[in-house]
């Protein structure tokens, strides 16, 4: 009887104890009881670890575990591209992938097989097969582009190029995009992909201007692999993410892109002239007169030069040509007297060797 009492004692004991602890927490609705070894973190508590906020947040910052997605390198998650995704998640229009805007009846397509390469041979007319050095964003240079036959055609379906399908450069220099806007067919090689919409709601030229802008510029450099040559592949091109405006809203931007490049390239003209008028203001007042540029004529490519000429000089052939040669004697024949650069230097060093140029 004294044993039953006793672990009576201490089983009432133990349920008084409890009931008060209780009765505490529920008049603390902050506190909660501690389960486990997870405990609650104190307010006075700091985090562990805190980056300065004066470092630049694109070469160090931290990623929480719940931020990261599918991808595992670091590069994703530099500020500057989450903060892209930001802007673009919160645009006034809906936003839609390029996946999505192909679909009934558009798609994306690249080269298919490297194999078919073996079957490309460039004639001199023929389909035009086009490379991703052969235009930017303001369209195709044709004169740049080669040829190949029609059955060469054939053999690359996937590579075809149709009208109004919007080529956009996924190897190398990746992100650039335009618009074909003729009438024939066409054919590409493997560093392009082609997006063909499959919907009246997308503008393809205002897909283009899109893809080439900031905003989706930053997508595709954010999506890219690789290391020495970067690389984008269907899939990852099928996950950038456009607004999609009103049809008048994507043409009017469109034509604010035409003006604005049209007015670049009139400003680009008036300096190229600017600068070839002082040229010519230069030169007439040194009373210089320089040769005509000579023709890339046998006579220009093959020439003798004495022993003499080159033993203390220079060995390399470009700068024996003949051309660079009637350049000198056409500024030895100019109104004021010709000097070496190193007969008017004080002193002339190279800043990491600390090298003497004038005495040499």
């Amino acid at each position: 009887r004294q044993l039953s009492d006793l672990y009576g004692n201490r089983r009432r004991n133990r349920l008084r104890r409890n009931r008060q602890r209780n009765q505490t927490q529920r008049t603390r609705p902050n506190r909660r009881p501690t389960q486990g070894i997870y405990r609650r973190r104190h307010p006075r508590h700091r985090p562990f670890f805190r980056l300065s906020p004066d470092l630049d947040p694109n070469k160090l910052f931290i990623l929480n575990r719940g931020d990261v997605n599918n991808r595992l390198d670091c590069r994703f998650y530099l500020a500057t591209f989450v903060n892209n995704a930001n802007k673009l998640a919160n645009s006034k229009y809906e936003i839609a992938t390029l996946r999505s805007v192909t679909r009934n009846g558009g798609e994306i397509q690249n080269f298919g097989a490297y194999s078919l390469c073996n079957f490309i041979e460039f004639v001199d007319e023929g389909i035009p097969y086009i490379k991703v050095e052969n235009y930017n964003e303001q369209g195709i240079n044709w004169n740049s582009v080669k040829y190949i036959t029609k059955d060469v055609h054939e053999i690359l379906p996937k590579s075809k190029v149709f009208k109004d399908d919007v080529i956009y450069s996924m190897a190398g220099t990746i992100g650039v995009a335009t618009v074909f806007d003729k009438e024939f067919e066409a054919n590409s090689n493997q560093a392009i992909a082609k997006i063909r919409l499959g919907t009246s709601k997308i503008n393809p030229h205002y897909l283009a201007v899109f893809l080439n802008s900031n905003l989706g510029r930053l997508q595709s450099y954010r999506i890219s692999n690789g290391g020495v040559q970067l690389n984008i592949n269907l899939g990852e091109i099928g996950n950038i993410v456009i607004p999609t405006p009103p049809i008048d809203v994507q043409q009017e931007i469109v034509e604010k892109f035409d003006n604005a490049y049209t007015a670049k390239k009139g400003k680009e003209l008036e300096a190229a002239r600017l600068l070839a008028s002082v040229d010519g203001l230069v030169l007439d007042a040194l009373g210089i007169t320089l040769p005509a540029p000579s023709a890339n004529t046998l006579d220009q490519r093959l020439f003798f030069t004495n022993s003499t000429q080159i033993s203390n000089g220079r060995f390399d052939v470009s700068y024996r040509l003949p051309r660079h040669k009637q350049v000198l004697e056409a500024i030895e024949r100019g109104k004021y007297n010709v000097f070496l650069f190193r007969d008017v230097l004080l002193d002339l060093k190279n800043g990491v060797e600390i090298r003497n140029y004038a005495d040499s």
